[in-house]
């Protein structure tokens, strides 16, 4: 067996299944050029890799699947010796990736056509094909990483590519636990109350509802005659005894055919946004248009509306959205450890936001849903929360050096509260506009980073219309715009200096070094912006978290992030300790520290909470 010391190999590994809680190891793979190539047994690779005096580091193509079915199944950690992930690195790398799998890439970039065997029917090839597979699986990713080598800073993948794929992969393996018994009658309790909703909906918007089914009977009627019509048409050079057998013949059949149709239609649906804007709009003559001009039935619409319907329909969508995607997508993803272990996407959203699916925790809303995700059952632990404060604005504060907005955060003031004293020449003391202007300030934060986006002045007349009932001129607006806009000349500038490179090139890098590329289109400045300030808001709340758990780790802290969700960090820390750990270690590393360490002139602000679940109810 080969025992050359400080070799880079690809690793690949072949299994029954998809999960590794139910699914077994059925070989696995390495291989590098040298010709050193094995397929090693479940049960020889400790001692495979024993053999080693200096032992190899892998690169792989998904390698957090890999080493956790290693991990789970022989007991083996090899995350210390994970050297480089390819599909990690091409889904940041490479341009809008169609597809990330091994063998789509290894066709579209190396030009090698990949060797197929159907993975959901592993058991029923030979071994020297699954050997075989896996052996050209290793020898693709090894190519694949050569090939991406040529085309990457490999300073950015060693210090932040791989350490944040590595942090993600200890998440998802690590997992969050989840009160399967609670949420099932949650559940239970949501359905009902749904359902109850939904009989008060009905009972509230029944004249309208009988007004959509006649139009829905009329539309069919007239389609059904239109249809008669052509088809009198045919037989009109028919003699006049057989013509009247032939219509009426024909008559009966489309009138049978219309009952039919009318009988199949289907009731009043209240999750279509097409049936609800008539609902809203033409029966009720509401005002559904969103801040960009158009029809929608979006959640802020409905809030924004002063109508029992559109009241009663918030608390419908709320209730639907639970327990027909939310609660299912945990209930579903609980594993025999009685954890949900969802797969973090480091790459491949158009922004770099941090994603995850099966299930997407992103999408867990605030509320009572999240008391069910909880600390560990049983052990003396409990879930240190901290989420970052006004992340986005004051991203663009320090890209932008704008110094009003620094000068405001540095004073922890409301930045939204100076945004509204520029934006709608609030009077008095920008302190007390939170308070005294509460509405005016919500507003001026929508607005006026939408100015920032490129909304124009009649876009704004509307939404001061709408939201404040003020009525304004265009001009007026425009020039409420440009004075905004020159009461930050920082702000101002960015904006000019952004689009002046992206006319030259459209690649560009966010606060953390990531790269991105901007697609030439009709928005690119907005797209560009909105990645940037998204994308870097995401990294850094990530690379945040990586500085925290080394930390912990040096302190041989028996701590565990379980979740990364938008501006929030959720650890697991040992009760005795937990409050002190994080205003002594978590919270200093996650401000003040990585001020220093990105040289960052934004002061940043995070507040935590301490609690056996992730959110009280």
């Amino acid at each position: 067996m080969n025992t050359t010391t400080g070799e880079i190999y690809a690793l690949d590994i072949e299994t029954t299944g998809l999960d590794r809680f139910k699914d077994k190891i059925i070989g696995i793979g390495v291989y590098n050029p040298d010709g050193h190539y094995f397929f090693v047994e479940p049960s020889d690779f400790i001692a495979w890799f024993d053999s080693f005096v200096s032992k190899p580091t892998f690169i792989t193509h998904n390698g957090s699947f890999d080493f956790g079915f290693i991990k789970h199944h022989i007991g083996l950690d090899l995350s210390g010796y994970w050297h480089a992930d390819t599909r990690a690195i091409a889904s940041i790398l490479i341009p809008r990736p169609d597809k990330l799998g091994l063998e789509f890439l290894a066709e579209k970039y190396l030009g090698q056509a990949p060797y197929k065997l159907d993975r959901t029917k592993m058991s029923s090839y030979s071994p020297d094909e699954i050997r075989d597979y896996c052996l050209k699986d290793c020898e693709l990713t090894y190519k694949l990483w050569v090939y991406l080598k040529e085309y990457t800073d490999q300073r950015f993948v060693e210090t932040w590519i791989m350490p944040a794929v590595k942090f993600c992969s200890d998440m998802e393996y690590g997992g969050v636990y989840v009160n399967k018994e609670g949420l099932e009658a949650y559940q239970k309790e949501q359905v009902a109350k749904r359902d109850q909703i939904l009989v008060e909906l009905k009972e509230r918007a029944k004249q309208a509802i009988i007004a959509y089914h006649e139009i829905q009977v009329t539309e069919i009627r007239k389609v059904y005659k239109e249809m008669y019509e052509k088809a009198k048409e045919k037989i009109k050079e028919s003699k006049p005894f057989e013509r009247f057998a032939k219509e009426t013949s024909l008559l009966r059949r489309y009138a049978k055919l219309e009952s039919s149709a009318i009988l199949r239609l289907e009731p009043f649906n209240w999750n279509s946004p097409k049936q609800l804007t008539w609902l809203l709009k033409d029966y009720y003559s509401l005002d559904v248009e969103d801040r960009d001009g158009k029809d929608s039935t979006s959640e802020a619409v409905l809030r924004s509306l002063d109508h029992p319907v559109s009241k009663i329909l918030c608390d419908y969508r709320e209730t639907e959205k639970l327990v027909s995607t939310c609660i299912p997508a945990l209930l579903e993803n609980i594993k025999d450890d009685g954890f949900v272990h969802t797969h973090y996407h480091i790459g491949g959203t158009r922004t770099g936001r941090l994603s995850s699916s099966g299930p997407n925790l992103q999408q867990i809303p605030r509320g009572p849903i999240r008391s069910y995700v909880r600390h560990a059952h049983g052990s003396s632990t409990v879930l240190g929360t901290i989420d970052y404060g006004q992340i986005e604005v004051r991203i663009i504060a320090e890209l932008s050096k704008e110094k009003e907005l620094i000068n405001a955060f540095k004073q922890d003031i409301d930045p939204y509260s100076v945004i509204a004293s520029k934006l709608l020449n609030i009077p008095g003391p920008i302190e007390r506009i939170k308070k005294d202007y509460k509405k005016e300030r919500d507003v001026s934060k929508t607005a006026g980073l939408s100015i920032l986006y490129g909304t124009g002045a009649r876009k704004l007349q509307e939404v001061l219309k709408k939201e404040l009932n003020r009525s304004h001129t265009v001009e007026e607006c425009k020039r409420f715009i440009e004075d905004y806009r020159n009461s930050f000349p920082q702000l101002k500038e960015f904006k000019l200096s952004l689009e002046r490179r992206l006319s030259n090139a459209k690649v560009y890098k966010n606060l953390l070094g990531r790269p991105f590329i901007i697609e030439s289109n009709e928005d690119v400045y907005m797209k560009a912006l909105n990645t940037l300030v998204q994308g870097s808001a995401s990294d850094l709340v990530l690379h945040s978290a990586i500085k925290v758990q080394q930390k912990l780790r040096q302190l041989a802290v028996p701590a565990k992030c379980r979740l990364l969700i938008h501006d929030e960090q959720v650890w697991e820390l040992p009760e005795d300790e937990a409050d002190l750990l994080l205003s002594e270690v978590i919270v200093p590393a996650m401000t003040t520290e990585i001020e220093r360490e990105l040289g960052l002139t934004v002061p940043l602000k995070v507040e935590y909470t301490i609690s056996r679940e992730w959110e009280k109810p």
